[in-house]
């Protein structure tokens, strides 16, 4: 379908478009078979359709919000400065989303987990050995960024070399992922207490001071100042969650390791941004050695 609308129809970006509504309409169809199969009418109870339909409706508009976050910061770029540095922004924002993929992939898992009974004694714990994997994750993108951006074939760059001003825009993209990985350990209070609508309230307020970021920080600091406002959407979620679980859902982690092991990924990224060389590379060992020996050592942890 994008060879159909792209290049035989040359419809451009609107053809691209074109193109995965297609797909998703032929999914739809193929798959639709096989869905009125599974379906048992004798089964169905409509007062129970009404609660989950209920339940999932402010879901709705934070999925809404959680696109006006990723996306909102391009037209502000483009507004208050050119195309040229939306190009810039939207390739070093696809280095910095490498942090949101290991989120996403932790949460497909997480979120099965938490609303199973008799599973609440293990959150501290699975938490805190969550949270030293974000913190490594967005360590080793980190460390391995310009590596990454200058891999090439026969001459021929994974990033284009135009494009290779925009990765400083990396470590405030992927640190917003970071605080959205803690706002997703946060979430089990807003499922198992029926607190939904309070996600909508957690997504309205992120995607306000994203957008008041953008519209402050991007005159002033270019790219840079929309990913800092991405970094500041989702910190203020995760604080404002945070802030409300003292009285939901307190989840008690491993504070002291976490603290101290967050000083240590501190110390090793001002040594590499500041110093390099063989410092670097000695202290990179010893900091992955030490997050897999944390890991360890929490998981053997008696539970609170």
């Amino acid at each position: 379908f994008n060879f159909i609308f792209i290049y035989k129809y040359s419809l451009s970006t609107f053809g691209a478009v074109l193109a995965i509504v297609f797909v998703s309409v032929f999914q739809a169809l193929l798959l639709l078979p096989i869905i009125i199969q599974s379906i048992d009418k004798n089964l169905f109870s409509f007062s129970l359709f009404k609660q989950m339909f209920s339940f999932a409706i402010p879901f709705l508009p934070s999925a809404l919000l959680f696109v006006i976050m990723g996306f909102s910061d391009r037209w502000f770029i483009k507004f208050f400065l050119n195309m040229e540095s939306v190009g810039l922004y939207g390739t070093g924002y696809k280095l910095g989303s490498i942090m949101s993929l290991a989120v996403t992939a932790f949460n497909l898992n997480w979120q099965p987990y938490y609303l199973e009974e008799g599973n609440k004694k293990n959150f501290g714990k699975i938490g805190s050995i969550a949270i030293v994997g974000f913190v490594s994750i967005y360590v080793l993108l980190l460390l391995l960024v310009d590596l990454i951006v200058h891999v090439s074939w026969n001459g021929v760059y994974l990033v284009g070399s135009d494009f290779w001003s925009g990765i400083r825009v990396v470590p405030f993209v992927a640190l917003g992922y970071l605080f959205y990985g803690i706002y997703v350990l946060q979430m089990p209070s807003i499922f198992l207490l029926n607190k939904q609508k309070w996600g909508l309230v957690f997504w309205i307020t992120g995607a306000l001071f994203n957008i008041v970021g953008n519209i402050i920080l991007i005159p002033k600091f270019g790219i840079l100042g929309a990913s800092y406002s991405t970094a500041l959407g989702y910190f203020i979620m995760m604080l404002f969650l945070v802030y409300k679980n003292f009285n939901w859902m307190k989840i008690k982690y491993y504070n002291t390791e976490i603290v101290l092991f967050a000083l240590f990924s501190l110390l090793l990224l001002l040594t590499f941004y500041n110093y390099g060389g063989i410092l670097v590379f000695i202290l990179s060992i010893l900091y992955f050695i030490y997050a897999i020996k944390l890991i360890f050592n929490i998981q053997q942890k008696p539970i609170k």
